[in-house]
């Protein structure tokens, strides 16, 4: 609808739709109102859950202090070369029940030998 001013000219009078307008209007900010107020009390319902300034900011001087204390991607590959080189270095599964075999052996044929020392002397 054109937007036609509520007086014309001077002395004369208001256009008679001018009344069904603003009463329409009237109804529309109502709706508007009401929208508003329903919007209102959702937040005040809502906000309480989040959390507030003050506790973000505590937050957040929690993970700035945190932060330059924990491991960098750098500081983890250096350790993980660090372990690799540390476990070339160790023996092997094999070469230690090599050993471990080895030693059973000379351990049963030292009790032999013992066995056979004692059956000697009696």
């Amino acid at each position: 609808m054109p937007d036609t001013p509520v007086e014309k000219g001077r002395g004369g009078p208001y256009d008679p739709a001018m009344e069904a307008r603003v009463s329409r209007l009237e109804d529309e900010v109502r709706i508007i109102r009401d929208v508003v107020v329903r919007t209102e009390a959702m937040l005040a319902a809502t906000l309480p859950n989040f959390a507030t300034r003050a506790a973000l900011d505590r937050v957040e001087a929690i993970v700035a202090a945190t932060l330059p204390t924990l491991a960098t991607r750098a500081d983890l590959t250096h350790v993980e070369a660090g372990l690799k080189a540390e476990l070339a270095e160790k023996p092997s599964k094999t070469y230690l029940w090599g050993i471990l075999g080895v030693l059973v052996t000379a351990i049963l044929g030292a009790f032999g030998a013992g066995l056979a020392a004692v059956a000697i002397l009696h």
